[in-house]
């Protein structure tokens, strides 16, 4: 309708499409949604010039879609032209800018660079506590993703409070079925997880996934990294039958769904060859983790902390069939 009546150019116009991408984004169609927002930024540089907010906007979302297809380094450096735009523009503590900031430091933890996300995180949530408060969702979301990059470093207890103090607030605040008290709870599981404490961590996940493919289906990105979590959490436990079926449904769905060469399914791949070599199937365990240490390498680099993983579970796997 907006087409029709204001044109394609029309600011309104081109936010309705650029919502269109993103819940593009949102099914894991990336690929097409990346098309339609380098669409929208071309006609948004063009009309309303290469700084005006809604531009940069369109081009946050933009460097976006590189990172859900694992282009990490290209999501990095798009964030970084555009948070540097919107410091000198919209100022440092604008929302906007924040949020550019919040997103570069989600792409350093993607890439591995746990230390450097952290210190960017602990910055932004200053601020965002200080202008939107401690509870607003936006704050929430920050401290989070510190969250996660505190995992990510191995401070585990640390990481697990942090996960709790969030996940009640946003309970409260949010409701227990919003997407990002989902996500904080599946965090929290999994941090559970890696601690060993794997019967609770059971029960979580199968909590978070029963709510997820209600609100999101089955074969939605974050529903799938949830059903990937409790597989894990029933292979720690010795319920490897279970597990291994849990982790090939999820594989089909995600080549399908992703593609075959993005780091999810390399993930998928990874857990699989862990299960099936927890059973004594080596041979069959050596080649999925020799396509996750492949595609990893590929796409992150031979230094990122998940290809290093994928190595060393390829180096074990063969020293064992070595020995029979």
């Amino acid at each position: 309708i907006r087409e029709r009546v204001l044109g394609a150019e029309h600011p309104d116009t081109l936010g309705s499409r650029m919502g269109v991408a993103n819940a593009l984004d949102d099914q894991g169609k990336n690929a097409e949604a990346e098309q339609e927002h380098r669409a929208v930024l071309a006609i948004y540089e063009r009309v309303l010039g290469a700084e005006h907010p809604d531009t940069l906007a369109s081009r946050n979302n933009l460097a976006e879609a590189p990172r859900a297809q694992g282009k990490y380094a290209e999501t990095e450096q798009e964030h970084r032209a555009v948070l540097a735009i919107r410091e000198r523009v919209l100022g440092a503590e604008h929302p906007a800018t924040l949020k550019s900031r919040n997103n570069l430091a989600n792409a350093l933890r993607a890439q591995g660079k746990y230390a450097e996300a952290e210190q960017e995180h602990l910055a932004v949530l200053a601020i965002r506590q200080r202008v939107l408060g401690a509870e607003h969702p936006d704050t929430l979301k920050v401290r989070g993703n510190l969250a996660l990059a505190l995992e990510n470093q191995r401070k585990y207890a640390e990481a697990e409070k942090e996960h709790r103090a969030v996940l009640a607030i946003e309970e409260r605040v949010l409701g227990a079925e919003h997407l990002q008290t989902l996500s904080s709870r599946n965090n929290l599981a999994a941090v559970l997880r890696v601690q060993g404490k794997y019967a609770v961590a059971e029960k979580e996940h199968r909590a978070v996934l029963t709510m997820m493919e209600r609100v999101l289906g089955a074969e939605h990105p974050e529903t799938l990294g949830s059903r990937m979590n409790l597989a894990n959490a029933l292979n720690d436990q010795g319920k490897h039958a279970e597990a291994e079926g849990e982790h090939r449904a999820v594989l089909a769905i995600k080549e399908r769904v992703l593609g075959a060469e993005h780091p999810d399914v390399f993930e998928s791949c990874n857990n699989l060859a862990v299960c099936l070599a927890d059973q004594e199937k080596l041979k069959e365990a050596l080649e999925f983790m020799q396509r996750a240490e492949t595609g990893w390498t590929k796409v992150l680099g031979p230094e990122h902390p998940r290809s290093k993983r994928a190595k060393e579970g390829r180096e074990s796997i063969e020293a064992e069939m070595r020995q029979r």
